[in-house]
């Protein structure tokens, strides 16, 4: 089995019980199908851009692994909800997703060495400028 997400945006203007009831009606479909591995409901939020004359849309993430044949059972599922206004299930590469995360782990750690490396010069240039600080006041 491959691992999957799904993104899908439900139309906010329905009642909380209604958006609930979407909500549980993909995890089943998807933990009868396959393994659920987290169901991740983002909340109310603004379209980019206007859908079916609305701005606003529930949006929800699921991540799962589940046989290839089943995308196409869940895609045709999200199509024929109306309550659905977009969806999109897109196949996760666990390759390129730790390239990633090794890459931005090293410009991390290049971020703090030339953080380090600026106070310490701006720490050096405080030093130097306090002693002429300290002999004119000694002179005043």
């Amino acid at each position: 089995m491959k691992k999957y997400e799904c993104l899908y945006v439900i139309d906010a203007a329905l009642e909380g019980d209604i958006i609930n009831e979407v909500l549980e009606k993909f995890s089943t479909l998807v933990k009868n199908n396959g393994n659920l591995i987290e169901a991740n409901n983002w909340g109310k939020r603004r379209l980019a851009y206007e859908v079916d004359k609305k701005w606003e849309g529930f949006y929800s993430l699921l991540t799962f692994e589940a046989p290839a044949d089943f995308i196409k059972e869940l895609e045709r599922v999200l199509r024929i909800d109306e309550r659905v206004m977009k969806f999109l299930v897109i196949k996760v590469d666990e390759k390129k997703i730790a390239e990633a995360e090794y890459y931005a782990q090293k410009r991390k750690e290049r971020d703090a060495a030339r953080f380090a490396r600026q106070n310490a010069e701006r720490a050096a240039a405080a030093a130097e400028a306090q002693p002429e600080a300290v002999s004119e006041v000694q002179e005043a």
